[in-house]
């Protein structure tokens, strides 16, 4: 029995299925916390009125220079990373890479599909936004 349960650890190990399984739960630790804009970009344009803007995430709530909260999810079973901003029944969907104090978050207009890499085009609603850790 001892010899299965070792087998099985292993071969879950090996397959990277407890990394996915901790992963997230890691993400959002790292995610805690205040956050500054230090880039913003919507239809290749810079938008420097959202520079120093404060993202704070706590406990599964987001919320920018303090104003209204609302709920998060991320999910980093997928490349890129996901996550979801619920606010309702209004879900902005988003990706997102974290690496140290910088946190890159890319996402897409209310209802429209998730973005798939890390930039915006002139004709979709989709947002850029560099952060670092404050």
């Amino acid at each position: 029995m001892k010899y299965i349960i070792s087998l099985l650890i292993t071969i879950l190990v090996l397959t990277g299925c407890v990394n996915r399984i901790s992963t997230p739960l890691q993400d959002d630790n790292k995610l805690q916390g205040k956050w500054v804009v230090t880039y913003n970009e919507l239809k290749k344009q810079t938008t420097p009125k959202m520079y120093g803007s404060i993202f704070l995430f706590q406990n599964q709530l987001f919320s920018v220079n303090g104003g209204g909260e609302e709920k998060y999810i991320v999910d980093n079973s997928t490349l890129p990373k996901q996550i979801n901003f619920i606010n309702g029944d209004s879900i902005i969907k988003g990706i997102y890479k974290i690496n140290g104090n910088t946190l890159i978050i890319c996402t897409a207009p209310p209802r429209e599909e998730r973005p798939k890499e890390f930039r915006t085009s002139k004709i979709s609603g989709i947002i850029l936004t560099k952060l670092k850790r404050n």
